[in-house]
């Protein structure tokens, strides 16, 4: 990967990218039977399942990445049975999402990250990240059945 591709503090970060993610998916069939899952192991550390079925993704290769800095600093991706996995020590979870958000970005690239496939649905807006709008709501007609959301402090009645 090239420095191009690392932290950039004027790009979304990886959980809003992820949600672009998620959300560009729903179609009222996927989110039914697959998703994210991220849950917390007792290495201490945490454990990421994104599925890939059904998605541009699921056909794409990808090399297992082991790193291993420290007993509490490490990170294991790869794929198996139809999504993404990782594993990774308890400060390490941004690092296994954005493992996952470079390869789906190498994969809508065609392998190439240089120059993003605009045919992917992803194109500019993979590397960039979602044009976000602060406390905007989504389009309820591109989200479906899902439940409408706020970004920021909902107000009660």
């Amino acid at each position: 990967m090239t420095d191009a591709y690392g932290y950039d503090p004027d790009r979304p970060d990886v959980w809003t990218w992820l949600q672009a993610w998620y959300v560009a998916r729903c179609n009222n069939e996927w989110e039914h039977g697959y998703g994210i899952a991220i849950t917390t192991i007792d290495n201490p550390g945490w454990s990421v399942a994104i599925d890939l079925n059904d998605t541009d993704l699921d056909r794409g290769s990808y090399t297992r990445r082991e790193t291993h800095r420290s007993e509490d600093d490490w990170c294991v991706t790869w794929i198996e049975e139809g999504a993404f996995r990782g594993a990774c020590g308890p400060t390490n979870l941004a690092e296994a999402l954005h493992e996952f958000r470079l390869w789906a970005i190498k994969q809508a690239a065609g392998g190439d990250l240089a120059q993003p496939d605009e045919s992917y649905g992803l194109g500019r807006e993979a590397v960039d990240g979602p044009t976000v709008t602060p406390n905007a709501r989504p389009d309820p007609t591109r989200l479906g059945r899902l439940r409408r959301w706020q970004v920021g402090r909902s107000r009660r009645s």
